[in-house]
């Protein structure tokens, strides 16, 4: 259960199409999509909350992202930084401490609606701000993989860093469905609701 990263450095090969392939999400890029999720938030007030979430939430250097999802604690983070301030004022007096704390952030959510749209923002530039990592694109990768005259470790390269672009591409999928769905869900109640006052 290695993602073609660990094989390549553990045992020296790589599997295409390696299913437990994975990419890494840096704290210090967590952080600082987490601080420009809203604007008018004053300095000290994202210097206290980016100071909360680095000692609690992701203490570490940095966090999967995985054909599954992403990482309960990336999620939790954003989650954090995606409340209002009258949100995060309910969560640091009711639930702060709290051992789960991405089930403690949706009990003081207010407006779910609004939140969830600050949080899918944020996720969706904090991969991808991953993906501009890269030097090149998939499709880049693609066509080098088809010369002959490639050396095994180059080719073996290029397949771990296509595995970790296409874990991040398809959460952008992921989410970017998500919010299609929502929204084709919103205009069929519309439509209902106008349904049934016209009738």
């Amino acid at each position: 259960r290695l993602g073609n990263a660990r094989l390549l450095a553990r045992y020296g090969f790589v599997e295409e199409g390696n299913p437990f392939d994975s990419a890494l999400l840096p704290t210090d890029l967590i952080l600082e999509v987490g601080c420009g999720v809203q604007d008018g938030v004053e300095d000290d007030e994202l210097e206290r909350r980016s100071e909360l979430v680095e000692d609690c939430v992701i203490p570490a250097d940095a966090y999967p992202v995985t054909r599954e999802g992403v990482a309960m604690e990336v999620m939790a983070a954003l989650g954090f930084f995606s409340l209002n301030a009258e949100e995060c004022a309910a969560f640091e007096k009711e639930k702060e401490g709290e051992e789960d704390m991405w089930s403690a952030l949706q009990q003081v959510v207010r407006d779910r609606a609004a939140w969830e749209r600050r949080l899918d923002r944020a996720l969706l530039l904090l991969l991808a701000e991953r993906l501009t990592v890269f030097p090149t694109s998939l499709e880049e990768d693609r066509a080098l993989l088809t010369k002959n005259n490639l050396p095994p470790r180059v080719r073996m390269a290029i397949i771990v860093r296509m595995g970790e672009k296409q874990v991040l591409e398809q959460a952008i999928a992921s989410i970017q469905s998500r919010h299609r769905k929502k929204r084709e869900g919103e205009g069929a109640g519309r439509e209902t609701g106008e349904k049934i006052r016209k009738g």
